[in-house]
């Protein structure tokens, strides 16, 4: 579809430009949401090796900067896109960092949060260990569940925005 196309190329001109801004302003603050801007982009497209160079370099600004509660969000989204990348063993020794670092900040909560253990089971499910990936699902299931919206068990739909009566006569 080259309407698509024109569509993603203008956006990533657009992340280029934004991230000339922030490097003529150096300010941190700007260069790490143009480098995540980037590093999604690219996550979107598939270029998982530059959706990771980009996270890293949000990573390096976050260690400069001794921000560690953006640490433990910096290592599990590499963590995510290594799982992307099928590359598991760099998967586990990136979910390791941030539980480290949580016991070092004294952060328990972070250590019992539902997507490390939704992370987990995934990598273990790619791995073929059913065992250790039913036991990190199970895990996470309650506080998914505690998450949910009160109408997440209910069937409500729109419809079909392209069959609906009101857009039938435009």
């Amino acid at each position: 579809m080259v309407c698509y196309r024109n569509e993603k190329l203008l956006a990533f001109r657009n992340y280029l430009e934004s991230l000339d801004a922030a490097e003529l302003s150096k300010r941190d603050a700007l260069l790490r949401l143009a480098y995540t801007n980037l590093s999604v982009f690219y996550a979107l497209i598939e270029d998982y090796d530059k959706a990771i160079d980009y996270n890293m370099k949000i990573t390096v600004i976050d260690q400069e900067n001794r921000n560690r509660y953006n640490l433990l969000g910096d290592y599990n989204n590499t963590g995510k896109l290594f799982s992307a990348k099928k590359q598991t063993d760099l998967v586990l020794s990136m979910y390791e960092k941030p539980i480290a670092l949580a016991d070092s900040m004294h952060y328990e909560k972070y250590k019992v949060n539902s997507y490390l253990d939704e992370g987990y089971g995934s990598i273990y499910t790619e791995m073929g260990k059913f065992d250790s990936a039913y036991f990190f699902l199970k895990r996470a299931e309650p506080e998914i569940e505690q998450k949910a919206t009160p109408y997440a068990d209910q069937n409500i739909s729109c419809g079909d925005p392209f069959t609906s009566s009101s857009l039938a006569g435009a």
